[in-house]
């Protein structure tokens, strides 16, 4: 409503925002400037109401796609998670299956070589004892013999006992068999190499080089400027990048199987 012609106001000057009535635009004398722009206010009203409703529109669709696309992520990514935690346990079943068989293959392998070996030493055993209970009644025999020293027939005797004596032999000391295990030592890296984990957050990339991923999830990089792939751009030929379960890189050459913390793709970032 105009205050000065209590009049409704139908128009509205751009410039200054100020509400005008008819007869405030018949009177531009002091009023507004001729240079300046008026409009209709309910024509104002609808043309601000189809921006403002377009802007909504337009962001808000963008904002909707993108909350779907982030809670779709957050789903892709726990359902990652959640495979590579049932993967871990299976290697550990893996790994627990394998350590079993090779341990009972070694136990086995132990028990049938001592076993040999200790047969051999129970035969000894057995021949020294036969030796010793021969030696100790040709013994009594000859106390008992050197009690008579009348009697002739006991140099015969005595000779038949030397005879004896001498076929039965001297036993020999043999030389022992011995067995020892070297406890074996494991480093982090050896237990680590036989687990692959994904980082969870990529590293920033060089420009022209991008992450993707194949049919098993698993990442690769594609090279745009050499239009080439590699599961590592960054490391020499037949060297891979893997992680321990705590983030950690490490480096495994799959040539010697060898596996360092060094990166060995140094000289090539330099």
């Amino acid at each position: 409503m105009c205050l000065e012609h209590e009049e409704d106001c139908i128009f509205i000057c751009d410039d200054c925002n100020v509400p005008i009535c008819s007869l405030c635009m018949e009177e531009k004398e002091g009023k507004h400037s001729e240079n300046h722009k008026v409009f209709n206010i309910i024509e104002t009203i609808s043309s601000w109401n189809t921006i403002v409703k377009d802007e909504i529109e337009t962001t808000l669709q963008e904002d909707i796609r993108i909350l779907d696309e982030l809670e779709k992520g957050i789903d892709t990514y726990d359902t990652q998670v959640k495979s590579v935690i049932e993967g871990i346990r299976e290697d550990e079943k893996r790994i627990k299956r394998m350590i079993d068989k090779k341990v009972k293959s070694m136990i086995n392998d132990v028990k049938l070589k001592t076993s040999c070996e200790k047969d051999k030493m129970v035969n000894l055993v057995t021949d020294t004892k036969s030796r010793i209970e021969t030696k100790s009644a040709l013994e009594d025999r000859r106390k008992h013999l050197e009690k008579d020293t009348t009697n002739v027939d006991v140099i015969m005797n005595m000779q038949t006992l030397h005879f004896k004596f001498s076929a039965i032999g001297n036993g020999v000391f043999p030389s022992l068999p011995s067995i020892e295990y070297n406890l074996k030592e494991t480093s982090e890296l050896d237990l680590l190499s036989m687990f692959v984990t994904s980082r969870p957050l990529s590293d920033n990339l060089p420009e022209g080089i991008e992450m993707r991923r194949d049919n098993d999830g698993k990442p690769y990089y594609a090279n745009h400027n050499t239009r080439s792939t590699t599961r590592d751009f960054s490391l020499p030929h037949g060297w891979e990048k893997r992680y321990t379960l705590s983030g950690r890189p490490f480096y495994v050459d799959q040539q010697t199987k060898r596996n360092t913390w060094t990166d060995p793709g140094q000289n090539l970032k330099e």
